[in-house]
């Protein structure tokens, strides 16, 4: 395979106490280790730097979890790409890798870069360091918890100065101007490294967000700071199956987006934002969000487009630590396949079991009491191998797909996440 040298992936690992901003695998355990944080001069936070002992101190299986969405993250890139670029792991230099984990990462072809912390407590602005990524021309950026499912080979092409993925239900953006069909996520986006954007992103962030809005830097201060400049892809290139579509549904969002949107907006307004947050109108702009999500977020109406997949929130692809006995949890062991189905081979038609693909639409069947595919009309099947999982002695056989909630397009690119991760395992 041909080699893309001036262009690269890249990804982040970084944490350092995480006293300031959301919760991620790690943000709790590292916050609970440092403790009440003391107190220095000019009343900043002082912490020592996370040692090996927290890591190895940590569950196995959250200590594993991040590097195996790395893992799937570059697999996922591999199977699709044109040509082989770097994968650049921003990993902190707070940060313990152990050693296991760095060779599994570099048996996949990471490449390491030591990255500082920037504010200490917010690891996710960490991300602004790929501006210093400056031997390449051009780098996408990912969040660990999303997965490739087509050649995304057009975004190094793209002119604009930075290109983001769409945040479809974004509100704290519009304070900057920013038209909602406009609005970015930072698990998504492509820069042209350099050292002078660099230190100017770095001094707008610095004078127009207080300490507590910095969790927000990486995706409100980035969007804003590129204004005009930037391009957002549709709601269709990165999809997320989190969305207020699915959890905690259209009627819930929008009437919690009336009662206390305009609190949240005007609760992290920036520094000199000229009626920017004041002038922000719950019913109109929540409106706005809903018919974005309505019109340009189905899944259903956008699903051929999708090219990347961002497992935000719930929508993870693999069992939580309090339920491992999840009932889809047979997707683990393949995807699922429909029997009988008619196959065009040599020019001849024959009947035989088929795989269904990432983006094949499922619905359920209430006659039938059970899970059908819409391209093939036909019962849904969960793998196989599925018969060795659930002891049942009939190897080779497989089970239908029979509960509701297994019964949706998370199913399959949950399926395709694990496939991604036993995949030389």
């Amino acid at each position: 395979m041909a080699s893309c040298k001036d262009t690269a992936y890249a990804s982040l690992l970084s944490t350092h106490g995480s006293h300031v901003g959301t919760r991620t695998f790690l943000a709790d355990p590292a916050k609970a280790h440092h403790g009440p944080s003391s107190v220095g001069r000019r009343g900043r936070r002082k912490e020592a730097p996370l040692d090996k002992s927290f890591f190895l101190g940590l569950n196995e299986d959250l200590r594993s979890r991040q590097i195996q969405l790395l893992v799937v993250l570059v697999r996922s890139l591999r199977a699709v790409e044109a040509c082989r670029r770097d994968f650049v792991l921003m990993l902190g230099n707070r940060t313990f890798l152990s050693t296991k984990h760095q060779q599994l990462l570099a048996n996949e072809g990471v490449v390491f870069h030591s990255t500082p912390p920037l504010f200490l407590g917010v690891p996710t602005a960490d991300k602004f360091e790929v501006w210093r990524l400056t031997q390449y021309r051009r780098v996408v950026m990912f969040d660990s918890d999303v997965m490739v499912l087509k050649p995304i080979e057009d975004l190094f092409r793209m002119p604009e100065d930075f290109v983001v993925a769409h945040h479809p239900y974004d509100q704290l953006q519009a304070q900057c101007g920013i038209d909602t069909r406009n609005r970015g996520v930072a698990a998504m986006f492509v820069v042209s490294p350099g050292l002078a954007t660099y230190a100017q992103l770095l001094a707008y962030v610095r004078r127009r967000f207080a300490r507590r809005q910095l969790t927000y830097s990486d995706q409100t201060g980035l969007v804003c700071f590129f204004g005009n400049r930037t391009r957002t892809l549709p709601c269709s290139f990165l999809y997320e199956p989190a969305n207020p579509l699915q959890s905690p549904g259209m009627k819930r969002y929008t009437k919690e987006c009336h009662l206390y949107g305009k609190q949240n907006v005007l609760r992290n307004c920036l520094v000199d934002t000229p009626d920017g947050c004041t002038s922000w109108a719950p019913r109109t702009e929540c409106e706005k969000t809903r018919h974005n999500l309505v019109t340009h977020c189905q899944w259903p109406n956008v699903y051929s487009n999708v090219h990347v997949v961002h497992f935000k929130g719930k929508s993870k692809p693999w069992p939580s630590m309090q339920r491992r006995n999840m009932a889809c949890r047979h997707l683990r062991l393949g995807m699922p396949v429909v029997h009988n189905a008619t196959l065009s081979g040599d020019g001849a038609s024959r009947v035989g079991t088929v795989e269904l693909e990432t983006a094949d639409l499922l619905e359920w069947n209430h006659s039938a009491g059970g899970c059908f595919s819409v391209r093939w009309q036909k019962p849904v099947y969960w793998a196989a191998t599925q018969c060795k999982a659930a002891n049942t002695g009939r190897c080779g056989d497989s089970a239908p797909v029979q509960l509701p909630k297994c019964c949706n397009f998370a199913t399959t690119l949950a399926a395709r996440w694990h496939r991604h991760l036993a995949r030389g395992a």
